[in-house]
């Protein structure tokens, strides 16, 4: 099923039972029928949703490019606070939350000026905001993952790391990495501090990939042809913007 979802900057994400998709229009955060029909809006938000995680008791954390995490119920109403800054620790923004299979625990990233106190932490919706455990549970800049194995209490934690995207177990139950990481895939894209993978709740996983052998930036003709291509080949980021005498680029 192909839906049109106008202007979303940031990632999209999928309800429990995979019937809706919650997306950011504006300043508003929406939802919309797989099977057709117009978005519902569910709130206003200060900022933008960088990850949400959507519950199967109808409860959808979103992630906050310039606060902490925030709540709203699946249906619309109002939003609450589930995070917020340590500025002890100079925090500036807690993003790409993923709700553990009790539906109340939710892993989650703390970017922090310092690298040390940059990774993944785990939170309840049981705590005030400011009682969040400050423990960190793994160190790493980009968006983890979760998925479920075996019992309600065994899963994986998915993380990005040199490249490769590594899976660790994880006990739900105890809230608390075991054994030993093993990589899962290597190669895995990066965009910014969002490795570029999603699995899904049955375990299957999603990749896009990245290296060497990406063309890079290509010259095309008016026709839309390729006819050489400008620099090494690599992964460039952002927007290409010409020299007046179309000789050079600045990337």
């Amino acid at each position: 099923t192909e839906v049109s979802v106008p202007n979303v900057p940031l990632p999209l994400f999928w309800s429990p039972d995979s019937r809706f998709i919650a997306f950011q229009v504006g300043n508003q955060l929406k939802k919309i029928d797989i099977s057709g029909g117009s978005a519902q809006t569910l709130c206003t938000v200060p900022s933008y949703v960088v990850g949400g995680s959507w519950s199967r008791d109808g409860v959808i954390l979103m992630g906050n490019a310039s606060g902490g995490l925030m709540r709203v119920a699946a249906n619309g109403g109002p939003t609450s606070k589930v995070t917020i800054l340590k500025r002890s620790r100079n925090e500036f923004r807690h993003i790409f939350p993923t709700f553990l299979p009790d539906g109340r625990h939710f892993i989650y990233l703390r970017s922090a000026d310092a690298p040390k106190d940059t990774g993944v932490y785990v939170g309840s919706l049981d705590v005030e905001p400011e009682d969040q455990d400050s423990k960190q549970l793994l160190a790493t800049n980009f968006r983890p993952g979760y998925v479920a194995t075996s019992g309600a209490d065994s899963g994986r934690l998915l993380f990005f790391r040199d490249g490769a995207l590594m899976a660790q177990p994880f006990d739900a139950h105890r809230l608390a990495l075991s054994g030993e990481p093993s990589t899962v895939a290597q190669g895995v894209g990066l965009f910014h501090d969002v490795a570029l993978f999603s699995a899904s709740a049955g375990g299957v996983l999603a990749y896009r990939t990245t290296g060497a052998n990406s063309p890079g930036l290509i010259w095309y003709d008016r026709q839309g042809q390729a006819v050489g291509q400008l620099g090494v080949a690599g992964t460039y980021y952002g927007a290409v913007d010409l020299s007046a005498d179309g000789t050079q680029a600045a990337i």
